[in-house]
């Protein structure tokens, strides 16, 4: 073998060991991007099976109608308006998370998917007489200015959460095998 074939021979095992390190580089990145996602996962599946996260959503399922007012809100136990408060604010706090893409909407939707259609019209109903209260606790003068200041969207978060995984899961149904093979590679 002469000096000029063990040079190009050289480079090529060089060339095909930063090939291996850069294929090793990859791999270990996306085994931590699905551990990540598992951990992702778990944070909201604990969320979700709080206690009181739990019992906000039986009073959101089984109290909480579409012509509530705040008188009926009021009447509620102070343990009911508790597990409202953790619902609302836990959900809400999902709906920032996933909007600024530190959740990933498919790993919420899927906990959230069988519950949308039951909750919807309720959420919008509890997000607004939630806020109703707190804006007539603030001011203490009632409800008669809400609605005129930059911070009556506060649970407007929870709202935008539930309508997004909704679409998401519409979307997921209607998928075509080259939407899948697309979506796979891009994970």
């Amino acid at each position: 073998m002469d000096l000029e074939t063990a040079a190009n021979l050289g480079e090529a095992l060089g060339g095909l060991a930063i090939l291996i390190t850069l294929l090793f580089g990859l791999r270990q990145i996306r085994d931590l991007n699905q551990t990540r996602r598992f951990e992702i996962a778990q944070s909201v599946a604990s969320r979700f099976e709080s206690p009181p996260f739990q019992y906000g959503l039986a009073i959101v399922i089984t109290k909480v109608r579409e012509d509530m007012t705040l008188e009926q809100l009021a009447d509620l136990s102070r343990e009911e308006k508790n597990a409202l408060n953790s619902f609302s604010l836990g959900l809400n706090s999902i709906g920032i998370q996933v909007f600024n893409r530190l959740v990933p909407i498919e790993i919420v939707a899927s906990y959230l998917q069988q519950l949308t259609t039951a909750m919807g019209g309720r959420l919008r109903v509890l997000s607004k007489l939630l806020m109703e209260n707190a804006y007539a606790n603030q001011l203490g003068e009632g409800v008669e200015r809400y609605g005129e200041g930059i911070s009556d969207t506060g649970l407007d978060w929870m709202i935008w959460l539930v309508d997004r995984s909704v679409s998401y899961t519409h979307l997921r149904a209607h998928e075509t095998v080259l939407d899948l093979v697309c979506r796979l590679l891009l994970e």
